[in-house]
């Protein structure tokens, strides 16, 4: 019987792509809750941070005139264009006492947190503000008339290959 035994190593050296990750963010579109356009009443403008760190997106948003009960949104979609499927990990909203400020789903979309985004995929959703009426209980929460705000709403989105659906 005959046998042989060596050794050798072998060295890779490269990187292997698997597939593409992105997408965008649209800029924002702004929701009045107004009754009547001649009014001199609250105004929002919001726009997406260029300079903020590429992971995550980061949306400013300011409102101005505002009044106790003031409410308006800004509809932000994100059309994924990575073959990779995302997932929004996470949100932040940075607000100051006085204000409520939501994300939610346009109608008929399902609600973020059960949300994988493929290619090609779109996903439209608001950030919506409302000035809190006056809490006389809570020396924090006092609105001003004619107030001015800013805030900011930052999303870090994450790879997701859950082929059914994202579960927490």
């Amino acid at each position: 019987v005959g046998m042989a035994y060596w050794t050798d190593a072998l060295y890779i050296d490269g990187s292997i792509t698997t597939a593409t990750w992105g997408g965008h963010f649209s800029h924002p579109l702004i929701d009045r809750y107004i009754e009547y356009e001649w009014k001199d009443i609250g105004w929002i403008e919001a726009w997406i941070d260029a300079d903020a760190d590429p992971d995550w997106k980061h949306f400013v948003i300011q409102i101005g005139n505002a009044y106790p009960g003031y409410k308006a949104c800004a509809g932000v979609g994100i059309e994924w264009e990575g073959e990779l499927p995302a997932h929004i990990d996470e949100i932040i909203i940075v607000a100051p006492p006085e204000l409520l400020v939501t994300v939610v789903p346009y109608d008929g979309q399902p609600p973020l947190e059960e949300t994988q985004l493929h290619l090609g995929d779109e996903y439209f959703f608001h950030i919506c503000v409302e000035v809190i009426e006056d809490d006389d209980a809570d020396p924090i929460i006092d609105p001003e008339q004619l107030g001015e705000y800013v805030f900011t709403v930052t999303f870090k989105l994450c790879q997701w290959n859950d082929p059914f659906q994202y579960q927490p």
